[in-house]
């Protein structure tokens, strides 16, 4: 038994059918780090998470519900998910000497009650090198409380079963920067769909992307750290899924939507080489094409704006479906964390919110899409207040910020990017010193070389404007006397790609020099571009 327990058995010498009881003593709370939880989630690949809320109480209860485990076992191309044995209370307190030398239920832990404990707020996925391998450059931030920079906590990772613990890069009192371990076991995952010729007639098996998930736990002095929305110790959650950020294939491609020939757009940002993927026939009718993001699934979501919804496609450009209808007030951006899906709203100035809600209940059958539709939760953010407006915000970024949870937003038509915060949507501060106008695109670099902010606007002046990724203050302006039409931008390694018209332009993050353009992309308006990997 850790610190501030005991136990007693009914023999004094340990043999089969011993049983023994578990208890803490007084300041302690006597709990599993699988034992309970009041939030839900899903099984996924490489993944165990807590159940879904299929037995009772809902995400908000404040009672804690039995969480149902998930392990999934590949069985052939497509797998399965096996459901596993709900670990209750009981199965913490008393457990059993078994035939094969084992003890039944899970291992008992005493959590202490104490306040101003480390805790964990959210897990950060960051887009690595451009490899095909998971390597020391791949990096997570995990966002908390009352962190120790004396004696660092560890992180342990644990995909597919295999556990290895990851470097630290750097600690504060609030924020983790963490290198995710190599595992050349098994670098990637695939997620598997039915190709169908145009007699509807299945053809092969092909794989529709890859990426890899896992779960992490945060360790201070060798015991878990809880989730800091769970109030009772006993009841947290302790163990957080984490996705790689490297994408499929070795390079992972960029993607563009076009507005104005109603496609989205596939770019190698190796050779410049770009290429229709969806067009309006593919399974839907695609018109006025936004925002674009990867979301946990490892599926594209489109936001379009006529009628006003979210589509989901596999990244080969396989309709899945209509995720979201009727979206408030025509969506732009979009961008997904922590199994929600933020939305840019552009006539009611407001980021509405999503949750993600797929059943995977028929697995093997329909490639585990079954039932995923989006949950709407409503408006995220507040109304500016001090004069400040968000008038048809465009683009959104989460970012991490003095080791806090920011979500930052373009206002187009004031030309500023504005700062909310990352749990509430409680509006900041205007972030930026100076306006771009018609401000569109915007992200930060992540690279080791800087960290500043770069924005783009559809009437900026054929120029690329850096701001301070701390303060917002204005740096400098990257001319291009080319550059046309730019609505969107995306940062990855020691790059920028934004959009100009009918191309792609890829220029360096320090210099602003141009280092590539993309093939024409004929009668385009690309306004959007992301990587085709899950990252912030």
């Amino acid at each position: 038994m850790p610190i501030g327990g005991t136990y007693s058995c009914n023999t004094g010498t340990i043999a089969l059918g011993t049983v023994c009881e578990f208890s803490c003593t007084t300041g302690y709370s006597l709990g599993s780090i699988w034992s309970w939880s009041r939030y839900d989630g899903e099984g996924r690949y490489g993944d165990n998470v807590i159940g879904a809320p299929l037995y009772g109480g809902s995400e908000s209860s404040s009672s804690p519900q039995h969480p149902q485990m998930y392990q999934f076992r590949a069985v052939g191309q497509n797998g399965q998910y096996e459901s596993g044995s709900r670990v209750s209370l009981a199965a913490v307190s008393t457990r059993v000497c078994q035939s094969d030398g084992s003890w039944s239920g899970k291992e008992a832990m005493c959590w202490s009650n104490a306040p101003g404990r480390a805790c964990v707020h959210s897990i950060f996925p960051k887009c690595g090198p451009r490899t095909s391998q998971i390597g020391p450059a791949t990096l997570v931030t995990i966002l908390g409380e009352n962190f120790d920079v004396t004696n660092v906590p560890t992180v342990t990772f644990n995909d597919k079963h295999v556990l290895k613990d990851g470097n630290v890069q750097s600690v504060s009192a609030t924020e983790l920067v963490v290198k995710i371990p190599a595992y050349p076991e098994h670098n990637e995952v695939e997620f598997p769909y039915q190709s169908y010729s145009e007699t509807n007639q299945k053809t092969n098996s092909l794989p529709m992307g890859k990426t890899s998930k896992g779960t992490l736990i945060v360790k201070a002095e060798g015991t878990p750290i809880k989730d800091c929305r769970d109030v009772d110790p006993a009841s947290a959650r302790r163990v957080f899924p984490f996705s790689y950020s490297v994408g499929w294939p070795a390079n992972p491609p960029l993607l563009a939507s076009d507005f104005k020939q109603n496609r989205i757009v596939e770019i190698d940002p190796d050779t410049g080489i770009a290429v229709t993927r969806i067009d309006k026939i593919d399974g839907f009718p695609l018109e006025k094409p936004y925002g674009i993001d990867v979301g946990p699934d490892g599926t594209l979501y489109v936001a379009i704006g006529k009628p006003s919804a979210i589509l989901r496609y596999n990244i080969t450009g396989q309709f899945l479906g209509v995720w979201a209808n009727n979206v408030p007030g025509e969506p732009r951006g979009i961008r997904w964390l922590d199994n929600h899906l933020y939305v840019c709203s552009w006539k009611t100035g407001r980021v509405l919110q999503y949750k993600y809600n797929a059943a995977r209940v028929n697995f093997a059958s329909d490639a585990g899409y079954t039932n995923n539709v989006g949950s709407y939760r409503g408006f995220f953010t507040n109304e500016p207040t001090h004069g400040a407006k968000l008038r048809k915000p465009y683009e959104l970024r989460f970012h991490s910020l003095h080791g806090a949870r920011k979500l930052f937003v373009s206002s187009a038509e004031d030309g500023q990017v504005l700062q909310f915060d990352g749990f509430n949507g409680n509006f900041e501060k205007v972030f930026t010193s100076a306006t771009i106008p018609s401000m569109s695109g915007f992200a930060f670099s992540s690279s080791h070389l800087t960290t500043d902010l770069f924005g783009v606007g559809f009437k900026s002046g054929r120029m690329i404007t850096r701001f301070h990724g701390v303060n917002g203050t204005f740096i400098s302006h990257f001319k291009d006397r080319d550059l046309g039409r730019n609505g969107g931008i995306v940062i990855h390694d020691d790059s920028m790609y934004v959009t100009s018209g009918s191309e792609i332009r890829q220029y360096s993050i320090t210099t602003g020099r141009l280092v590539r353009i993309s093939t024409v992309v004929e009668g385009a308006a690309l306004t959007f571009v992301t990587i085709a990997a899950q990252c912030n």
